[in-house]
This record gives structure tokens, C-alpha cells and sequence, in this order.
């Protein structure tokens, strides 16, 4: 199917509205300003496309009247005065699956989005709020039967509303979170709705993809994230601290991660290692290296070049990210050849090298005293050897600009 036919370009104007509606196959929801010549036999998507505050009011006219046919709904607009009428409506939408609200700005909320409160089948949520995070005292949902929640950096969970929403959320599956410290200076993150430690944890049973972006400055704040809470599904862990760089990882209660990603963190060796004896599954580990100390790097290295018993012995894919390999090139080649011989099956070994500054052409130095960021070219074909001398080892190296972070795994 030709999507450029499902999803027109928004019109250029500071009203500018889209709203894309799917419903149950053969029902069609029309309107004035619908394009015809994008409809097609057995369609179940159709499009608006408004250019002003009075079309986005006459176009939701029809939505309201067919609401519970509506199972999918995406709405984008420039501002939440645009949205009155329909946030104020009676409408039903209990057939509701999934819910898309992208608002540039919002303004002038009288009270909650109660709209949507009274749709038992919704299960996946995603909303990019410029200036408001989507808490649970803004948007009522029915948060306990939400299995997908997605929202973007363009507004932060303060922590306490975040534990909050979590809290409430409990079937779900996977989730995406962007945090901040809370707004209240002395708010204990026990009161926000999770459990207290001394309290019995909040348990999120069928959670398996979880990645969070903290953008505090508090690093209480952010190792405490998840404490109170019981993941004992988790298999994905994205973490991303953007401010600050934490001495230690959020407190997470789980046994069965898969493949975990850390940027902004430098992992101490000790819980390193406990993360490692709790989950032995772990088959794909990412880490930041840029953010580590150089104790914390030879510490991790030294780790993963642990013979008997063997660290995350079920791991076939490690990729780190760093400026420089030069000062611990030992390391690296230890844990390489350590990594081949007890990896049975092929093991997968990712270098990104991130350069000092903007506009560099070569991330390597030819000489023997290279000046400081400048890996020797020398050394990465010893990483490159070493890999191949050992056998069941793969090498992959990419050059990264200076502020290009991990890709998200939700």
C-alpha cells in the first residue's frame, strides 16, 4: 500500500492540523475536508488534513459522531485550543486501541483530558506534549490496560509523576520515559505513588522493553528511579543520563535482561559484577565508555576477560563507545582473547570511536606518542588481529561524531 496516499504532508500554516483516523474495514468516516482521491476500496485509514482552527473543529465533527468505530487514532496539532470542542466532548470512544497526540503547544487546560477515560480497549499510547508531560492527572486513561506507552524529550516526567504513571501501568510491555528531577525541592520518591522500600514493590509483571532519558541533575534522583518496583520480565534496558554522569545504574529488579545499553553512567566494577551474577542471560551488552573513569574502564575490561567462572557467559554481542583505546589497549586485547575462548558461539565485538571535534578527518595517529583522543592506527589493527587470531570473534569499527549518543532500543 502507497503510504504517501495515507499520510499527507502538513499544510504550512500556524494552525496547521493532521489527523489520521482507522477504523473497522468498510466503515468510512467522511468530512469536508478529507481527500477524496486518497480513498480506496477496503481502506482502513483515512486522513484529514485542516489548515485552520474552524476546518480542525468541523473536521473532528465526524470523529465525534463515529467515535466508537474509531480503533486507531493519531492527532497533531499546533496548539490545544484547537483541540476545546473535542476535549470537552461526551464522546464514546470505546472501540479506541491505540492513541497518537502531538500537541506543538499546549495552552489554557481547564482541568484534565477526560475524553478518553472510558476506553477499555486502548493498549498503546504515544504523546509528544511541547511543554507538558503526559501525567496521569492530565490525561485520564484507563492506564491499567495501557500495554505500549511512548512519549518524547519534548517535556519531562519530573521523577515523582513518573513513579506515579509506572505505578499505574501495570500491564505493561514496553515503555519509553523521558525524567527530570522532581519540581518540588524535599518530595521523598516513595510518596509518588510507588512503593516504599520498606513497602512490598510494586510489581510490573509483563514489562520487557524499558528505555529511560534522565535529564535531572540529581544523581539520588536518578539511581532511585526504579526503586519500589518489582521487573521481573525485563529483558531490554535502555539508560541515558544527559546532564550528569552517575556513578552507579538505577536499582533494577530484574533476572532476565537480554541486551542492556548504559550511556551517561560509569559503571563501578562491583556492581558490574552484580549485575552480571543476577542475570546470566544477557546476550548484548552497549556501554558508554566516553562517561567512565579510566579505574572504572581497566575494572569493566578486567571483568569481561574473567575466565572461570566465566561473566555473562551467554553474551555473543558487546559494543563500546569511546574516544580512545590507547590508554588501555591491554585491556582490550585480554578481554578479546578471553571473549573468544569461551564463547562457543561466535562472539560479536563493536568498537565506535567518537572524535575529539567537529570536522576531523583521521581518528588515528600514525606516530608512537599520539597526542591525547588520537587512537594509533597500529592499535586497532592489533584489536582487529586479535580477534581474528582468536577465531569465533567478530570485529566491527565505526567512526561516531563527537556527540552522536546510543540509539534507543524501544
Amino acid at each position: 500500500m502507497d503510504n504517501s496516499q495515507l499520510e499527507p504532508e502538513v499544510a504550512e500554516s500556524s494552525a496547521s492540523s493532521t489527523l489520521s483516523i482507522h477504523t473497522p474495514r468498510g466503515n468510512v468516516i467522511t468530512s469536508t475536508s478529507y481527500a477524496e482521491k486518497s480513498r480506496r476500496p477496503g481502506q482502513s485509514r483515512f486522513p484529514l488534513l485542516c489548515n485552520s482552527s474552524t476546518d480542525v473543529s468541523q473536521a473532528f465533527r465526524p470523529v465525534l459522531k463515529n467515535a466508537s468505530s474509531i480503533q486507531h487514532l493519531s492527532i497533531h496539532v499546533t496548539c490545544t485550543s484547537q483541540l476545546r470542542e473535542f476535549l470537552t466532548s461526551e464522546a464514546d470512544f470505546n472501540n479506541l486501541e491505540s492513541l497518537s497526540l502531538s500537541v506543538q503547544q499546549v495552552d489554557d487546560i481547564d482541568g484534565p483530558i477526560t475524553i478518553f477515560r472510558n476506553s477499555p480497549c486502548l493498549n498503546r499510547v504515544i504523546f509528544d506534549l511541547q511543554g507538558c508531560p503526559p501525567s496521569t492527572s492530565l490525561i485520564q486513561l484507563p492506564w491499567s490496560s495501557v500495554q505500549e506507552f511512548e512519549m518524547t524529550g519534548a517535556a519531562m516526567l519530573p521523577s515523582d509523576t513518573f513513579q506515579t504513571l509506572l505505578a499505574s501501568c501495570t500491564n505493561l510491555r514496553k515503555a519509553s520515559f523521558w525524567i527530570e528531577d522532581p519540581h518540588c525541592d524535599g518530595v521523598p520518591l516513595s510518596s509518588s505513588g510507588a512503593s516504599s522500600p520498606s513497602a512490598t514493590p510494586t510489581t510490573i509483571p509483563n514489562l520487557t522493553h524499558l528505555s529511560i532519558s534522565f535529564y535531572g541533575r540529581r544523581t539520588k534522583t536518578a539511581t532511585s528511579l526504579l526503586t519500589g518496583f518489582n521487573l521481573p520480565s525485563l529483558r531490554h534496558f535502555h539508560f541515558f543520563s544527559g546532564f550528569v554522569t552517575l556513578p552507579l545504574l538505577p536499582c533494577v529488579v530484574t533476572h532476565k535482561l537480554e541486551s542492556l545499553e548504559v550511556s551517561g553512567v560509569s559503571v563501578p566494577a562491583l556492581q558490574f559484577h552484580e549485575l552480571a551474577h543476577a542475570n546470566p542471560s544477557l546476550r548484548s551488552l552497549t556501554l558508554d565508555l566516553r562517561y567512565f573513569g579510566s579505574n572504572d574502564i581497566v575494572g569493566i575490561l578486567g571483568a569481561l576477560a574473567q575466565g572461570q567462572p566465566c561473566l555473562f557467559s551467554s553474551m555473543s554481542s558487546l559494543a563500546l563507545w569511546t574516544r580512545d583505546v590507547s590508554p588501555h589497549i591491554g585491556d582490550y586485547l585480554r578481554m578479546i582473547r578471553s571473549r573468544g575462548q569461551f564463547s562457543g558461539k561466535g562472539f560479536r565485538f563493536s568498537l565506535y570511536l567518537a572524535r575529539r571535534q567537529h570536522g576531523s578527518c583521521c581518528y588515528f595517529s600514525n606516530c608512537t606518542s599520539p597526542s591525547q583522543g588520537n587512537t594509533r592506527l597500529d592499535e586497532v589493527l592489533a584489536l582487529a588481529d586479535a580477534c581474528e587470531r582468536t577465531g569465533g570473534v567478530d570485529f566491527y569499527l565505526k567512526d561516531v561524531k563527537p556527540d552522536e549518543g546510543i540509539h534507543r532500543i524501544i
